[in-house]
């Protein structure tokens, strides 16, 4: 029963019952209802933004005009008022001295009306500028730039600087006479602006101190000229009381800011010296890859927070005679050598037995340690000659090729017998001998118009054991290769070759 009575109700298709119409009334209601007012606000926002536009056009069509005037007739501008169809805009304005003469500050009050009477205040700042006298534009120009520089008797660029015994700080002029550590400067502002501040900055970091504890920074806008000199402490401490000023290279800059804002400064560099480098040189190695001296290296340290400033190289040669263990005693000064760079080229001495030590040094000179000796052997140098023959007998013909060769016997002394070389053609071992001298088997060739000319290169490793230099240890060593060259008949000398 109560199945019929549903299918009545939901299914008849006689019309519309009362319920219906009213549930569809319903959501056309809640429908229209959002679309009215999302309608709503956009026409809100669209009224809005049409009231800014028509505020930013009158307020920028003022300011323009504003610009336009004698800037001597800024200050007494007036208020004016845009009408238009739908708003109404007023603008007050209200005039202030800028930061110099040649710059007004301009406040503006603006009210935008609309017709229904509805308002809207908006309060902002603009700048205008004498447009007559460009000098005063607080922007980088070459003309209007503050000047600030260092002048004497501040330190040049580049100048060692050392705290002193009596606690003064320090410098050495190029003649060798020692100065107090002050710095003078030299600033001024272009007109009408002035000198708002002054100071000096080590590495950007912190301002300078003098003796007293006074901070090199003046805040004084009258003065255009520093009037006495800064005596900068090198013994500056932080708040924990640890130096502040490392031992190297420190960047020094003074500034000068005027009362239009614009900042510039000038650098100067010095040297903080009052200490050796931190630690000798090391490791001071010998290596001879491409010639018969090769070169000493070594790895660069730390003078503070900058590299060292030099080295120096100290090379001793042993000779005959000179057996004591002791080298640095007793074996001969050659030529050394200083400066920045971290290698040394050995003489040229073939197979010379050399101890070398280095240390490195600062701008005054102050001095690590020593390394400890490194003793090295320059290698030996194979020379000789070889005869070229070439043959025609009958229809034979061929070439004859007969070397001579000779290495450098040790130039320092050797224990008795422990010396011997080891000759080789190529990459083989073709003899073995106590002689320096060796001559090589001849070496022929066929027909020279269908055999090429027998070419070959020689070499020797020497095997010895030095004698007093305090190591005694057996040192083995190879000389440079040497190659025959195509020639026509007649003895011939060999180049250096390779090494």
């Amino acid at each position: 029963m109560a199945l019929g009575r549903f299918k009545r109700i939901f299914c008849d298709d006689d019309g519309m019952t009362l319920i219906e119409v009213v549930v569809a009334a319903s959501i056309l209601f809640i429908i229209m209802t959002g679309v009215l007012g999302l309608l709503g606000r956009t026409m809100m926002m669209g009224a809005e933004a049409k009231q800014i536009n028509v505020t930013n056009n009158a307020v920028s069509s003022y300011i323009e005009w504003a610009r336009s005037l004698p800037f001597v007739t800024v200050a007494s501008i007036e208020a004016t008022t845009v009408v238009n169809e739908e708003y109404t805009v007023t603008i007050e304005p209200t005039v202030q001295d800028g930061d110099n003469a040649a710059l007004k500050n301009v406040y503006l009050s603006v009210t935008t009306t609309r017709v229904d009477g509805f308002s809207k205040v908006s309060n902002l700042m603009v700048v205008i500028r004498d447009r007559d006298q460009h000098l005063t534009a607080a922007t980088r120009s070459p003309g209007t730039d503050p000047k600030i520089r260092f002048v004497s008797p501040t330190p040049p660029d580049g100048t060692a600087v050392w705290l002193a015994g009596d606690g003064v700080s320090y410098w050495r002029d190029s003649g060798g006479t020692e100065h107090q550590l002050t710095l003078q400067l030299e600033t001024s502002a272009v007109s009408p602006r002035t000198v708002d501040e002054v100071s000096i900055w080590c590495d950007d970091a912190f301002t300078l101190e003098d003796m007293l504890g006074t901070s090199a920074i003046w805040p004084t806008p009258s003065w255009t000229t520093l009037p006495t000199s800064f005596a900068w402490n090198l013994n500056q401490l932080d708040v924990e009381g640890a130096p502040r000023v490392d031992e190297g290279l420190r960047s020094v800059a003074v500034y000068v800011r005027d009362s239009a804002g614009v900042k510039v400064y000038d650098l100067r560099q010095y040297v903080v010296d009052n200490r050796a480098p931190d630690v000798a040189p090391s490791p001071l190695t010998y290596a001879s890859p491409g010639s018969m001296s090769g070169a000493l290296t070594w790895d660069p340290v730390l003078d503070g927070t900058s590299w060292a400033y030099g080295y120096e190289v100290e090379l001793r040669r042993h000779d005959a005679g000179q057996i004591t263990p002791d080298p640095l005693v007793t074996w001969t000064l050659v030529s050394g050598y200083s400066g920045s760079a971290t290698t040394f080229d050995v003489p040229a001495a073939p197979f010379t037995q050399y101890v070398a030590q280095v240390r490195a040094y600062s701008p005054l000179g102050h001095q690590t340690d020593w390394t400890a000796i490194a003793p090295f052997v320059t290698r030996p140098l194979l020379t000789g000659s070889y005869a070229v023959v070439k043959t025609t007998t009958g229809n034979s013909k061929g070439w004859t090729v007969t070397p001579t060769l000779s290495v450098t016997p040790p130039a320092f002394p050797t224990w008795e017998g422990s010396t011997s070389y080891a000759w080789y053609a190529g990459t083989t071992v073709v003899s073995t001998s106590t002689a320096n001298t060796y001559t090589p088997p001849v070496v022929t060739a066929g027909d020279p118009k269908t055999n090429p000319f027998p070419t070959s290169t020689y070499s020797v490793k020497v095997t010895t054991q030095p004698k007093g230099d305090g190591v005694a240890s057996t040192i083995v060593i190879t000389s440079n290769a040497v190659t025959t060259v195509e020639h026509d008949s007649g003895t011939y000398t060999f180049g250096e070759g390779t090494w």
